[in-house]
């Protein structure tokens, strides 16, 4: 199977020739992979449902791998799941609840503006790096603010926790009239 010719010289183009679109029969899946090596003249039959050592003897690494459509079976009851189109989220399978981290990708310009976007000599690490900070201060903000929602929860309660009273006693007092 082959990609669409003008998404094929697009990807070329655009990465300088380092890309490759291949269709994976054992997984029946769109591959894309980078040029990591030379190639290497194999020692032993290669299998095409053997996408590993088709990688390496062509000296190319998985980069992404696409399904050919928006919907995936769900990895524990193995229904169909619909996947997010352009933007990683989180899919639900609608049977057991199984919860899916998985975006769809169609052979068009969005997807090549991730794989841009991917691109380690056009700063894609960098940007990577910054998400994850950002995601990390993120995570760091929200456990602060839920620390501190429960301290301000355990000093309004304190009493309760500890059994302390909370009104205080006086002595009773006679007035002389």
């Amino acid at each position: 199977m082959e990609a669409p010719e003008g998404f094929r010289r697009a990807l070329e183009a655009q990465s300088l020739g380092k890309l490759r679109i291949r269709w994976s029969k054992a997984l029946s899946e769109w591959q894309i992979e980078e040029r990591v090596a030379k190639p290497q003249t194999p020692t032993k039959f290669v299998s095409e449902f053997d996408d590993r050592t088709i990688r390496f003897r062509d000296g190319f690494a998985l980069l992404l791998r696409i399904r050919p459509g928006d919907r995936m079976p769900c990895k524990r009851c193995k229904r169909t799941v619909k996947l997010a189109v352009g933007e990683f989220r989180e899919s639900t399978c609608g049977v057991c609840g199984e919860r899916t981290k998985a975006v769809y990708f169609p052979l068009s310009d969005m997807l090549l503006e991730y794989i841009r976007g991917l691109d380690p000599q056009r700063g894609g690490y960098a940007r990577l790096q910054a998400d994850l900070n950002y995601a990390d201060g993120h995570e760091k903000r929200e456990a602060a603010k839920f620390r501190d929602e429960i301290q301000h929860g355990v000093r309004e309660e304190f009493h309760y926790l500890t059994g302390a009273p909370r009104v205080g006693y006086t002595k009773d007092v006679t007035w002389p009239l």
